[in-house]
């Protein structure tokens, strides 16, 4: 965590709000929220910055509003905002049965990406669930060669592997 960050440990949180901050107008005592923070969101309470809170959906569990802030936004930035990716691009998502590649699976399909993804064989089945168009067993197979054998490259890859990958997804 940042220096000056809170000490208990938790970088999303959801619940229910008890106070506002000064000038703050787009949330009141009692509203539903989630949000993302330095650390801290494992406590009881916890501060978080009015623009790091969203409003939780009616149709959302706490536990589930609590999953969504780290690993959606992550795959959001670094899709959308920093990696651009329009409709009908190719992606290739590395760990993507992991938290953030299962959420940007779903936004990449959103925006009208093709998605490949790689994972082990196990859990190739949740990774089409959340629209993946091609898995690849990282255990078994190049994904390298098993794109090419199908598709000339990708516009981007999302790589929470690191170093191990870099190579390849440079070829790719």
């Amino acid at each position: 965590p940042p220096a000056g960050a809170p000490e208990t440990l938790g970088p999303e949180m959801a619940g229910d709000v008890i106070q506002v901050g000064a000038g703050v107008t787009t949330f009141a005592p009692g509203d539903r929220v989630m949000g993302l923070l330095a650390g801290g969101g494992y406590a009881e309470l916890a501060v978080v910055h009015a623009g790091h809170v969203i409003p939780i959906p009616q149709n959302f569990t706490y536990e589930e509003a609590a999953a969504i802030p780290e690993a959606f936004i992550t795959a959001y930035s670094n899709l959308l905002l920093i990696g651009a990716l329009r409709e009908s691009e190719r992606v290739l998502i590395h760990a993507g049965a992991s938290g953030v590649g299962l959420a940007a699976t779903q936004i990449a399909k959103l925006v009208g990406a093709q998605v490949f993804v790689t994972a082990s064989a196990g859990k190739h089945a949740i990774c089409r669930e959340a629209g993946a168009d091609m898995t690849i067993d990282y255990n078994t197979e190049n994904f390298v060669a098993r794109l090419r054998s199908e598709h000339p490259g990708v516009a981007l890859v999302l790589d929470m592997v690191g170093g191990p990958c870099w190579d390849d997804n440079l070829r790719i």
